[in-house]
């Protein structure tokens, strides 16, 4: 399996206040909530993973979630099909995130690195050469 997806996302939210004596606000969105992956290199998921003469490995689905102070859970569920039958099992990894304008780094426990930009509620990122898009 390739060293790990990862994601986050930043957004700008304009709240204008109704009335004419009301002042109009800008508050800045941080990065925190679930993101959905929904492509990977351009394709819809199920995402085959690993492939060998016995099994393959599917990501059928993930989420990530970033936290308010740094922290992310990624989240997805790993399809393992050998010899025609097939097995799901749910995989949660967690791990630290930093962001910089619109660049992102994931880190993950094992020391892998994930970098890539959010930009409004999408987070794109290349895991080992592979393009992931999430959506918040």
């Amino acid at each position: 399996m390739s060293p790990r997806f990862a994601g986050a996302a930043t957004a700008l939210v304009l709240l204008t206040a109704c009335g004419a004596d009301a002042p109009s606000a800008t508050v800045k969105v941080g990065p925190s909530g679930t993101y959905a992956l929904r492509t990977v290199s351009g394709a819809p998921l199920p995402y085959v993973s690993e492939r060998s003469q016995m099994s393959v490995s599917e990501v059928i689905d993930e989420s990530l979630t970033l936290g308010t102070v740094g922290d992310f859970v990624d989240t997805y569920h790993l399809r393992t099909t050998t010899n025609g039958v097939a097995t799901t099992a749910p995989v949660t990894e967690v791990g630290t995130f930093t962001l910089s304008d619109v660049d992102i780094t994931l880190r993950y426990p094992a020391g892998v690195r994930v970098s890539g930009t959010l930009r409004g509620d999408s987070l794109k990122v290349t895991d080992d050469g592979i393009a992931l898009v999430y959506v918040r």
